[in-house]
């Protein structure tokens, strides 16, 4: 027997024993008052009969002595004595009813009166105690079985209690079960949906989902919710919704499965922030579809969010190469012909970056990779990359050379250059006109010159010894095209260029810088000056050597010297030129522009003899006196109609 047990025997048993006591005092309680009862009644009917007369005190008398007899009789009666007297014996007829009831009044009140207090108290006890023990004989069992009882039917009531708060509990806990509540919310919010109350069901599908997080049906309708409402959050809940597909660990069920397809084509058509959340979206897209086992229901949408992402990002770079992977998996998940052509454009595009970074290499692992995927055309591309490979080459080369020969006037004059240096000398024989240009000349006009000069994109192409970068800074050459494309009669196209050689800041012409053309074997362009955002800015020096005259074949070279703004020639321009036929002479004057814009000169005919007639398609800008012979010889200035005067590729 368990100690809880044994407690519940020991209190029931002290219940039990004062139930008894209880029934004990009740009892003797109730022997006192009907004792009371009858000593009044008997005092009151006394009173009435007693009377103040001889024969009544007679009789009492004599009464009194046949009770005391009779008193003895019976004494010795139950002792087994007898007195010996026939007339006693014979005494055991009936007494009449009268002297019975005056015999028991008699005995009553001689035992009333006789009794002491304590013999009193003790005979009521030995009343009450037979009384209780004719009750106790009377009554079936003990105080202790009738204590069992009464525990045992507590017991039972309370067992029965147990079972009924144990049967309403089973009642709660089935209908608090987890898989009924989701069966209510779904209900409610399915009802809801129907009915087009959203937030409604939306709250329900919600409470669905706490309770069971893998209920795809639930997370569906939540999304469905959402979007109906015009939630904000719509979108981050469509990637979360994915992000919990992706990292699902256990098989799908197939009805799982269908529930998921269905969530998916949701989420996917819910997003729309691809331009800051794209990569997330796609790469989670692509976890759910092959964790689903690649099912075809899917594959639009995936291609369909590839593309969309694909469009936000540039097409070079590191962007480039995830926006050529995005067409190829769009492609690869639905066939699509759109998307490989999409995606074939963009590895063009990035064979051709590569190549503009000289990258030879990561251009044929472009190819490599990607040109049987998208069916590129891997000769022709072939053929490009090796081609530029070539050109490189022949770049470095051509380049590395023409930096020798210009570095070499460069240190000579970029810390002496200046307006007030160029001004102050002498003739025409100074700066660049000064210099041997010999192996410019040998450079330019060249086969590879012309190679480069076709194959120079964005008009320019650019070297330095270290290599020339975007953002380049420092000392560097570069080979730039000016003017139109000619295509001669072989089909080569032809293109005027010239060479320039100084200092780069941030990639573009930045101060002091050199720049040289060739004409013919003994000719040649040249221009030194200072540069600012890649344009000729401030005081510079135009050279041409050995030219032709506008109007004749006499050889002559000049000397331009002036501000110069974006190219051209602004401002007041001072002109020097000494023609060949006339050794140690020169001609010196200026001329007014405007932007490279010259205005048209007076004719000055009566001072310096010019002819009236100027060759049509040309305007007189200026007049140029002989400064060695004095004025009676001059040379007029004039210039193509709608000609600028600029610097070196900018006339």
């Amino acid at each position: 027997m368990s100690d809880e047990l044994k407690n519940k025997e020991d209190e029931n048993k002290v219940e039990a024993e004062e139930t008894s006591e209880a029934v004990e005092t009740e009892a003797k309680a109730e022997a006192e008052a009907e004792a009371e009862v009858e000593e009044k009644t008997e005092a009151e009917e006394r009173s009435e009969s007693e009377a103040p007369t001889e024969t009544e005190d007679k009789a009492e008398t004599e009464d009194k002595a046949e009770s005391e007899e009779r008193s003895e009789e019976g004494e010795n009666s139950e002792t087994g004595e007898t007195s010996g007297n026939p007339e006693a014996e014979d005494k055991t007829e009936p007494e009449d009813e009268t002297e019975a009831e005056d015999k028991v009044e008699s005995e009553d009140k001689t035992g009333s009166e006789d009794k002491p207090e304590s013999a009193e108290k003790t005979e009521t006890e030995d009343k009450s105690e037979t009384e209780e023990k004719t009750e106790t004989e009377a009554q079936p069992g003990s105080e202790e079985d009738r204590a069992m009882k009464v525990n045992i039917t507590s017991l039972a009531v309370t067992i029965l209690g147990c079972v009924v708060a144990v049967a309403a509990l089973v009642v709660l806990v089935i209908f608090l079960l987890p898989a009924n509540r989701i069966k209510r919310y779904m209900n409610a919010a399915d009802k809801a949906y129907a009915g087009s109350d959203y937030e409604k069901a939306l709250n329900n599908y919600v409470k669905v989902e706490k309770l069971d997080e893998t209920d795809y049906k639930a997370i569906h309708g939540k999304l469905l919710c959402m979007s109906a409402l015009g939630d904000e959050k719509a979108e981050k809940a469509a990637l979360e919704a994915l992000v919990k597909l992706s990292e699902r660990t256990e098989a799908f069920t197939d009805e799982e499965k269908t529930d998921c397809e269905e969530l998916y084509l949701c989420a996917a058509d819910i997003f729309k922030d691809y331009d800051n959340n794209g990569a997330a979206y796609c790469a989670k897209l692509d976890a759910v579809y092959e964790t689903l086992d690649k099912p075809g229901t899917l594959s639009a949408a995936l291609s369909d969010s590839c593309v969309k992402y694909a469009d936000t990002l540039f097409d070079t770079g590191t962007e480039g190469q995830t926006k050529l992977d995005l067409f190829v998996r769009a492609y690869e998940v639905s066939s699509a012909d759109y998307c490989r052509v999409r995606g074939a454009a963009t590895a063009d595009i990035l064979i051709g970056d590569a190549l503009s970074r000289d990258a030879f290499e990561e251009a044929r692992k472009l190819l490599a990779e990607y040109g049987e995927k998208l069916s590129l055309a891997v000769d022709a591309q072939t053929e490009r990359i090796d081609n530029a490979e070539s050109l490189y080459n022949t770049k470095n080369s051509l380049m590395s050379a023409v930096f020798e020969a210009m570095k070499a006037y460069y240190d000579e004059n970029a810390g002496t250059f200046s307006e007030e240096k160029a001004r102050a000398a002498e003739g025409l024989n100074f700066g660049m006109l000064a210099h041997d240009w010999i192996a410019m000349q040998t450079i330019d006009g060249s086969d590879d010159a012309q190679l480069l000069s076709s194959n120079c994109e964005d008009g320019k192409l650019l070297w330095a010894p270290e290599g020339f970068t975007q953002g380049y800074t420092g000392l560097a050459c570069g080979l730039y095209t000016y003017g139109d494309e000619v295509i001669d009669e072989n089909g080569n196209k032809l293109v005027s260029y010239y060479f320039f050689f100084g200092n780069y800041t941030n990639g573009v012409r930045d101060g002091y810088g050199i720049s040289f053309i060739k004409i013919k074997d003994t000719s040649y362009y040249a221009f030194e000056g200072f540069y600012k955002d890649d344009k000729p800015e401030g005081f510079g020096v135009y050279y041409k050597k050995n030219t032709y005259a506008y109007t004749s074949l006499a050889e002559y070279t000049e000397v331009c010297f002036g501000n110069y703004i974006g190219g051209f020639v602004d401002g007041t321009a001072t002109v020097r030129v000494s023609l060949n036929e006339k050794p140690g002479t020169y001609y010196e004057g200026t001329f007014e522009a405007s932007l490279g814009e010259p205005k048209e000169a007076p004719m000055a005919t009566e001072e310096y003899e010019v002819l009236n007639e100027i060759p049509e398609g040309y305007t007189l800008i200026g007049v140029l006196p002989n400064i060695t012979d004095g004025y009676d010889n001059f040379m007029i200035y004039r210039n193509p109609v709608g000609a600028k005067k600029g610097a070196i590729g900018y006339e």
